[in-house]
């Protein structure tokens, strides 16, 4: 077991290293991984699994830790925003050893890309993914999209929608979304119920395209009262298909007392984290103060 100096140590390290970018094979693909990410979790579960320091020593060195991280990508983006910084970090905050590969992101969506580690630490599943319950996004086939948000300290009963509502909006979203993907990637969940099982009426899940990730930034609750009350508001749709991600902007408003969608495509790309930091690094290898102590070593 690690003890207080060896971590202090670690972190250090970490503090001195870059977003150095390395490869891995996977079966007949190579793929881009920062090194440093992996560095950092393995310090992150060092520490928390520490027996050796107590729970204060635990914090200041998960809050340096997080410091020092977030710091390295504000070098590479500046205009990353603390939320957004705070979902990057979590792809080493992991409660088994995974591979963290890369980080992706558009806009303040952040997607997270790893292998995922066999008994005999070996990868045998490389997976794109955004963490579940990642404010401000909700996978749609989640339970955290559909979950009731229940206020214990209000006194006002929050009323639900019905569930003609729940039917009609769920259809709604549905349609749309495959409208927009030109698949059928989503169907309502009430298309799933028979005379045998019950699965509910709210909510989404798979349709005939599986594997695709589907995200709002507004749960299902809060979207079906705007459409209940006929109220236009702004969403953001993120639809992910493995490394491919793509941000849609919709603006909600009615016509004949129906709900219309708007939708513009962004044309941002996804910042990816490998490739920053390997543009960043061919930077300052060109510039003349590298060069310059290239040729004096």
């Amino acid at each position: 077991m690690k003890l207080l100096s060896d971590l202090k140590k670690n972190i250090e390290e970490i503090k001195n290293s870059d977003f150095k970018i390395g490869e891995i094979k996977y079966y007949d693909e190579n793929y881009k991984v920062s090194n440093i990410l992996r560095s950092a979790l393995i310090c992150n579960n060092n520490i928390g699994c520490n027996e050796n320091i107590s729970e204060g020593e635990k914090v200041e060195l998960f809050k340096e830790l997080d410091e020092i991280m977030k710091n390295k990508l504000r070098a590479l983006n500046p205009s990353f925003s603390e939320e957004t910084l705070n979902n990057m970090i979590n792809t080493y905050k992991r409660g088994f050893i995974i591979y963290p590969m890369d980080i992706f992101v558009v806009d303040d969506a952040v997607f997270h890309k790893e292998g995922v580690i066999d008994d005999f630490g070996l990868i045998y599943k490389i997976r794109t993914f955004m963490f579940e319950n990642m404010k401000p996004y909700y996978n749609i086939f989640d339970i955290y999209f559909t979950l009731h948000d229940v206020d214990i300290f209000s006194n006002q009963k929050n009323e639900r929608l019905s569930r003609e509502d729940t039917m009609y909006i769920s259809k709604f979203i549905s349609d749309n979304i495959n409208s927009i993907y030109k698949e059928n990637i989503t169907k309502p969940t009430y298309e799933l119920n028979n005379d045998k099982y019950f699965y509910g009426y709210s909510g989404l899940v798979e349709g005939e395209i599986r594997g695709i990730n589907v995200y709002f930034n507004i749960k299902f609750d809060d979207l079906g009262k705007n459409i209940k009350e006929k109220k236009e508001c702004d969403i953001k749709l993120c639809i992910q298909n493995k490394d491919n991600i793509i941000l849609y902007y919709l603006h909600q408003s009615f016509k004949d007392d129906k709900p219309i969608w708007s939708i513009v495509k962004t044309t941002s790309e996804v910042w990816k984290l490998t490739e920053n930091a390997m543009k960043s690094e061919n930077k300052h290898s060109n510039s003349p103060y590298s060069l310059t102590r290239k040729k004096s070593c």
